[in-house]
């Protein structure tokens, strides 16, 4: 069986989520195990725990500025740690596949995972 990270950054509320919980519905669970990491918890990331998938909820604000210095550190002092949290969960997941389910711009520690 093939277990598939899904990496959603977004408020959990809006079309990205829903288009996720959308997709987990029609997902062949005999063929593929879905885990979702969310950066927050909203309804449709709820209507996702409700399917029976494993969710993990982890609060991490997404940089709002552009500058280039002021993205270099968010990446240094806060995607870098994330990206060292998400290896370890899809090694313990035992994760072959991930997703990104919204734009590489807030993605970028599950694109380092990865």
């Amino acid at each position: 069986m093939i277990t598939v990270l899904y990496v959603e950054t977004s408020s959990g509320y809006g079309g990205s989520a829903r288009s996720l919980y959308q997709l987990l519905t029609a997902l062949d669970r005999t063929r593929f195990r879905p885990v979702v990491v969310a950066y927050h918890e909203g309804s449709a990331i709820q209507n996702i725990r409700r399917l029976g998938v494993t969710v993990y909820t982890f609060r991490w604000p997404i940089l709002q500025s552009r500058g280039y210095g002021r993205l270099l550190v968010h990446w240094l002092t806060r995607e870098l740690p994330r990206a060292v949290t998400l290896a370890r969960l899809m090694l313990k997941e035992r994760v072959t596949l991930v997703h990104l389910n919204t734009d590489l711009s807030s993605t970028v520690a599950g694109l380092w995972a990865a």
